[in-house]
């Protein structure tokens, strides 16, 4: 086993800049303003290239087309990359503060003392994290303001931009603010273009994927049911609109614990898929990916982590060790090692996807949470519970944060704290986090949910231990009260 120093909570990128400020006052003094220019600097050349881009494809193919320029501005804002742009952000920003102390008098000796204490302070940052609040007031921020300006009679192109506003808002992490914009965009479609139409499908799935993502399993499934549905009957099982629906309704059934029905339709997409598009289609390996992670989670790791592994080389082979789905790939491979008690890689492979993770999307996204969650679980497997309660700590902290305290990723990461709690032999402490559990599942899942039921057999428990028989059996008196357990 290895022994690498638990991966600590980072400072906040705010807090490291005013830290350094306070301490190196002579240096920092003249180069708020540089900051200014420089943040708007990278904010304006990254869509403009962005812009320019777009532009001249689009004038290839329509000059005059005023949708397709539509379309490429949309591209525009999924290319957004906060990782690129918060290093560039880093890198500029240091050459910059070294000219003004330079052009201030300074020596070359002091201006490399500091510069280089500037930089450690940097590390310690995520570049995602630092530009994220940028892209968002300085980009996706005045996006909206233009839309409402300068579209409101144009409702297919407000639609259109309000799409893709709520697909870059989604992939950045950031939940609330993508709902009223792929909300927008459905409504409009809609009463513009009808139920049936293509983009009207595409603007529902992408509010089902958004709903899932927030942890709102019920209302995903009716809508992406109901897309699925009339996209089979329209265009075909075959349609590549039709595959993606099921896939995301598969998902769906996955997180409701569905996993009959779950695997019948991952198992369709994935020969659906390996036909028309091939092996090595980022679409196929996703398929192969699902259908592996599922039977890994449905206790059959030894038949999972050959497709996991397969479909990790796939990514790694098409799209490079850094993109995010590779890590994603990643991280299901490690559950699978961690089942199989090969926890040294799990390790290995835990870290190495919380890293990349922590580089492209910052601490608070929701992915990069699932990294340190699975880290965490990796440090208990292999009995170091003290490492494993600050990370899962630390994870549950950010998740009731960003996510939510009812969401289903923080409903889990809470139970995972209490059972190590219990492990640790503190079970006062775990009885309190246990109650905690159990008051938020009962809003969430309701009385008779099977994850209601398991937390509710945990807390009888661990009042036993506590001595605490009467109480114990009086929880369990609720428990045999209860109907079927209720997986939905």
């Amino acid at each position: 086993m290895t022994s690498q120093p638990i991966l600590a909570r980072r400072s906040s990128a705010v807090y490291q800049l005013r830290k350094f400020a306070a301490r190196n006052r002579t240096l920092v003094g003249g180069m708020t303003a540089t900051f200014v220019v420089l943040v708007l600097g990278i904010v304006v050349s990254t869509v403009l290239g962005l812009r320019e881009a777009a532009e001249r494809r689009a004038a290839e193919r329509a000059r005059n087309d005023l949708q397709t320029v539509v379309d490429f501005q949309s591209q525009m804002l999924r290319g957004i990359d906060p990782a690129q742009m918060g290093r560039r952000l880093i890198e500029e920003l240091k050459q910059r503060m070294a000219d003004e102390a330079r052009a201030s008098g300074l020596s070359e000796e002091k201006i490399t003392t500091e510069i280089d204490a500037f930089g450690s302070y940097l590390s310690r940052i995520s570049p995602a994290d630092l530009s994220l609040s940028v892209i968002d007031e300085d980009i996706l921020s005045q996006a909206v303001r233009s839309i409402e300006r300068r579209f409101a009679d144009q409702p297919l192109i407000e639609a259109q931009l309000r799409y893709s506003l709520g697909e870059t808002y989604r992939e950045l992490g950031l939940l609330e603010r993508a709902e009223p914009h792929a909300l927008r965009a459905k409504q409009i479609r809609e009463q513009q273009l009808g139920r049936e139409h293509l983009d009207t499908l595409r603007s529902g799935y992408s509010l089902a994927y958004l709903y899932e993502r927030q942890g709102r399993l019920h209302e995903a499934e009716q809508l992406i049911r109901e897309v699925y549905e009339i996209s089979r009957e329209l265009y075909g099982d075959e349609h590549d609109i039709t595959q993606q629906v099921l896939n995301r309704l598969a998902i769906v059934y996955d997180l409701q614990l569905r996993f009959d029905e779950a695997e019948q339709a991952y198992r369709r997409v994935y020969e659906a898929l390996r036909r028309s598009l091939g092996e090595d289609s980022r679409e196929t390996i996703w398929a192969l990916h699902n259908i592996g992670s599922l039977l890994r989670r449905r206790g059959r790791a030894d038949e999972g982590e050959p497709l996991l592994s397969r479909a990790l080389a796939g990514f790694r082979r098409t799209l490079g060790d850094g993109h995010r789905d590779t890590l994603w790939a990643m991280e299901s491979l490690a559950f699978a090692y961690q089942e199989l008690s090969r926890l040294d890689d799990a390790e290995h492979m835990a870290r190495e996807s919380l890293e990349g993770r922590r580089t492209i999307l910052g601490e608070d996204h929701h992915e990069t949470l699932s990294s340190m969650n699975l880290l965490a679980g990796t440090f208990r497997q292999q009995g170091r519970l003290e490492d494993a309660l600050a990370l899962y700590g630390e994870t549950l902290q950010r998740q009731e944060r960003t996510l939510g305290e009812q969401h289903f990723r923080a409903l889990e990461t809470l139970r995972s704290f209490a059972e190590t709690l219990e492990n640790r032999g503190e079970y006062e402490e775990a009885r309190t986090e246990y109650e905690r559990l159990l008051a938020r599942q009962r809003r969430v899942f309701g009385e008779n949910h099977e994850r209601t039921l398991a937390t509710i057999d945990a807390l009888a428990a661990v009042h036993r231990r506590l001595g605490l028989e009467r109480e114990a059996e009086e929880i369990m008196q609720s428990r045999r009260g209860a109907r079927e357990p209720n997986r939905h």
